[in-house]
Parts: C-alpha cells; structure tokens; sequence
C-alpha cells in the first residue's frame, strides 16, 4: 500500500526535520526548472508537494496517520479472512477428492457435478443534505464559525463510532475524533457532525419518499441543482443506489444515496471537505463507505 510516507521515501515515524529534508532533497531534483519536458519528473514534483502539505501539518498528519492505521486494520483483517476461507476451502476439497476417490474405485466410476435506478420527488431535495456554497459566504466559512461556537471537548468515545438508525434500518462507522462536534438534528431528517477546524462536515439524512420520487431523476437533480458546474469523478447508479463524488470550486464531496422499502424511503451520507485536504478525507469517505450497510433488502415491501 503506498502511502504519502512512500512518496517522499521515508518511513512512518519520521520527524518534522525528516519531513523537510526529504521534500527539499525531492523538489530539487523534480523541480520544472530543471526538468524540461519531461512530463513523469512534473507529476512526481505535484506528488511531493501534495505528501509535503499533508505531513508537514501536525494536524493533518494525526489525522492522516489514523487513517493509515484504521486502512492497515482493514488489509489484515481481509488478509486473515481470506487466509481462513482458504483453509476450509482446502480441507473441504481434500475430503470431496478423497471421497471420490474411494467412490471410483467401489463402484468403478463416478459422474462428478458440480453444482444470477431513477428520480424524487419531481426534483426534490433530501432535506438536510447541504450544498457546497451558501448565500452570504461559503461552506467553510459557514462551518466554521459553528464550530467555534461550540465547547472544546472531545467527542466521547472518540476513534470510530457506529450510527444506527432504527426505522430506516441502516449504520455506518464515522470518525468521532475527526468530526468531534455533532450539532444534533437540526430537523427529524438530518444528523450534522462537522470537523475541529469546521472545514469538513458529515451529514447522516433519511426522509420518506411521500412524492415517490424515482433514484434516476432524484440523482439528476442533486447533480444538476446541489452540484451545479461540479467536475464529478464518480457517479455511478446502481439499481437502488447511487453516488456522487467530486469537486466544486475549492471544495470535495462524497454523497452515497440509497432508496429502500421499494423506493418509499431515501437514505446515505454526504461529506464535504476542502480539496487541499483531499488526501486525508478521501481516506476517511472510503472507510465510511466501507461501514455502511442496510440491513433490509432495498425492494423489501417495508412497513
């Protein structure tokens, strides 16, 4: 797994010296000035100055560097899943191919066999899920100074968290010490969690589909009035779910949709987060996706 540790050949307890040294030792020798044309020396020069900017700040370092460990967590965890799979895999067809064997030989022969999105509410809104600029002043701005408004605790249980949500039968996992202060529900359809610096924002929404709203023209109209001049980089549909991701000016999203209950219910999750901080957040939307799960079928008839 590379990481921004790789890119500027050092290890991950590296100090802020070490950090320094190595980007100049890099910058100089990928600079533009002194690598004329050469396309492969430009893009490791972006590299190292992305790396740079993350680890340099102490702030997105911890962040970055938890992340690091929730993603290694993950590779083992997968790693001793799959190594047990292949042991019972093993022993299992050890004991077909033996008893096959036998069957062979007592009968003479044997015949082995082995055993498959569309649109809400005539261009409705999810309410809660939040745009990327607002009237008056951007989202960071916005965010902010609701965060400096709020006490300086840290969330408890801070690290990874569950959120459960009974009626819509659904959770993910959130980073309660990057999102530290939950502002609560500002109305019975959205749950607001915004980050220390209130540069990033985490929303958690449901709502009932009272207009029966189709996923495809629902997903057209967050793309075409939330996302306006957006550039998208994901925006995949899938039979009851989509998502969105991107970038809008200075800012990032991620925003996963699904539609359960046969299309009567909306819910997911919607990140946004500077683009210069990109690399720490692209880790964290991809541990947050990881966690989501429905734990009803999405063309269930719900009650």
């Amino acid at each position: 797994m590379s990481t921004l540790y790789h890119v500027l050949g050092l290890n991950e307890g590296a100090s802020h010296e070490q950090v320094k040294t190595a980007f100049r030792e890099l910058a100089r020798r990928f600079h533009p000035d002194v690598n004329a044309g050469k396309a492969g020396a430009e893009q490791r020069f972006k590299e190292v100055n992305q790396a740079y900017e993350t680890l340099a700040d102490p702030g997105a370092r911890e962040v970055y560097d938890r992340a690091l460990v929730c993603q290694a967590t993950e590779v083992r965890q997968r790693r001793r899943n799959f190594a047990a799979t292949a042991a019972v895999s093993f022993a299992l067809s050890t004991s077909i191919i033996g008893l096959a064997l036998w069957w062979m030989q007592a009968k003479g022969a044997t015949d082995l066999q082995q055993v498959r999105v569309a649109d809400p509410a005539e261009r409705g809104q999810v309410v809660g899920a939040h745009q990327l600029t607002q009237a008056g002043g951007d989202a960071r701005t916005t965010f902010a100074v609701l965060a400096s408004s709020l006490p300086e605790v840290r969330a408890r249980g801070s690290g990874w968290v569950a959120y459960h949500n009974a009626d819509f039968k659904f959770s993910l996992k959130y980073p309660a010490d990057v999102f530290a202060y939950d502002i609560g529900q500002s109305n019975d359809n959205v749950r607001t969690f915004v980050s220390r610096d209130g540069a990033a924002v985490l929303n958690i929404f449901t709502t009932n589909n009272f207009a029966e709203a189709t996923l495809a023209r629902y997903r057209r109209s967050r793309m075409e009035e939330n996302y306006a001049g957006a550039v998208f980089e994901q925006s995949p549909q899938r039979k009851f779910s989509f998502v969105l991701s991107g970038t809008q000016n200075d800012r990032a999203f991620y925003e996963r949709v699904t539609f359960s209950c046969d299309g009567r219910a909306i819910h997911g999750w919607q990140m946004i987060f500077p683009v210069s901080q990109r690399t720490v957040y692209d880790l964290v939307a991809d541990e947050v996706n990881r966690t989501y799960t429905q734990r009803t079928k999405p063309g269930a008839r719900c009650r």
